[in-house]
């Protein structure tokens, strides 16, 4: 099966001239093109999965109180995939942490208090961003302060959407899977050079952070079969490259297992090689997810 990445924000530039990105006034993944003209040719092309992105730094207004009208254009667009035949994935996204630090995704109250009015932009003004963010010294810092400040927060954020999702389809079924963040930050890739060592602690919180997820969240999908997407991209490739980190079996229940689906990233150079490490790496270090529904996330865009 193939599909395509669907965003209304993602992967545009972060700053417009000098000015501090603003919010759109609604969703509109496809931009200007015919809606019905985009999806009847993505069939045509044997496109069957769609990769519907939703950013949290998108859905909340600035008192931290949910844009019920984005979150219902969401939700339209949603019935509008089902109808067409696509299974959906509603992807839970950021990148490079923040549209502050010249990526997407998470709000303006996830990053560190002192590092709240920086203004990042990237080279090319964020057409594409390579792996040069993830050596920096603030990008670790937000990692590491979301892991010890704001999951809850997270899990939270992700409950209240959910729910308001749930209340704006006619079902929720409509989502084959929930991807519940993409490419999670790993805070001490920027001493990659220097660390050749398990680090327990690194290796936990991000297990941490997926189990306490799938943990509060599946109530909330009990009575549909739509499973949970891990993809622990940055840990995967640091697990590759240096031996060193890697994810820790989740702690969740066998029925939870059934729900959970691993997603790998595959786009990075010599990606045949390093496929089949990641994979290794992850079926014999992790055996919370069966082998029979690993899945892999491919990038494209539309």
């Amino acid at each position: 099966m193939y599909g395509v990445n669907i965003s209304s924000t993602v992967k545009n530039k972060p700053l417009i001239g000098d000015v501090y990105y603003q919010k759109r006034d609604s969703y509109s993944p496809l931009g200007n093109n015919e809606v019905h003209q985009v999806l009847q040719q993505l069939r045509l092309n044997n496109i069957t999965i769609i990769r519907q992105i939703l950013c949290i730094d998108e859905v909340l207004n600035a008192d931290d109180t949910l844009r019920l009208d984005y979150l219902q254009q969401f939700a339209d667009f949603s019935q509008l995939l089902f109808d067409y035949g696509f299974k959906v994935i509603l992807d839970f996204h950021q990148d490079i942490f923040s549209r502050q630090l010249g990526g997407c995704g998470l709000p303006r109250k996830y990053i560190p208090i002192h590092h709240r009015n920086i203004i990042l932009r990237l080279r090319n003004e964020g057409k594409f961003w390579g792996s040069s963010p993830l050596y920096s010294t603030i990008q670790s810092e937000c990692w590491a302060n979301f892991y010890t400040n704001c999951q809850q927060m997270y899990k939270n954020d992700l409950l209240r959407i959910i729910t308001q999702l749930k209340a704006s389809l006619k079902s929720f079924s409509f989502y084959n899977y929930i991807d519940l963040i993409n490419e999670p930050g790993c805070s001490p890739v920027k001493y990659s050079k220097f660390i050749f060592e398990h680090n327990i602690q690194q290796r936990t919180q991000l297990s941490y952070l997926y189990s306490m997820l799938i943990t509060e969240l599946e109530p909330e999908i009990s009575y549909f079969d739509t499973k949970f997407i891990i993809e622990p991209f940055n840990y995967d490739v640091s697990q590759v490259a240096l031996k060193y980190i890697g994810l820790d079996e989740l702690e969740i229940t066998i029925q939870q297992r059934s729900r959970v689906v691993y997603g790998a990233h595959v786009y990075q150079p010599t990606c045949t090689s390093n496929l089949k490490a990641i994979l290794l790496n992850h079926l014999t270090s992790h055996s919370s997810v069966p082998q029979r529904v690993v899945s892999f996330i491919h990038e494209y865009r539309v």
